[in-house]
């Protein structure tokens, strides 16, 4: 719980904020093995997000973080077998995820 509340879209989004999420987001990549289990909760996290760090981008570091998000949900939707990963993750996971990804930049 602690590491997904360290994804919540903070109101001050603040250089502190961006460190903060590009550090959650590289332990992500790297732990990607071990979170096979948890990717039903990690995906819609990181892509809530990838919404509040798009609606509020406006260049320069913030597109920095907002690719860290992309690249860290690529590495995730990767990992999975293309069924989903394990028993525990739905197998439409991928595809519901990167319709949603689409949505959000379609917006932006």
């Amino acid at each position: 719980r602690l590491f997904l509340g360290g994804l919540e879209v903070q109101p001050e989004w603040d250089d502190a904020f961006d460190d903060r999420v590009q550090l959650i987001l590289k332990s992500v990549r790297n732990l990607k093995g071990s979170l096979g289990s948890y990717l039903h909760l990690l995906v819609p996290a990181i892509l809530a997000l990838a919404e509040g760090s798009i609606a509020k981008s406006s260049g320069g570091r913030r597109t920095a973080v907002n690719v860290d998000i992309i690249r860290t949900l690529c590495v995730l939707l990767r990992s999975t077998d293309g069924k989903g990963g394990n028993s525990s993750t739905p197998t439409s996971l991928p595809a519901r995820a990167s319709q949603r990804l689409l949505e959000i930049l379609s917006d932006a």
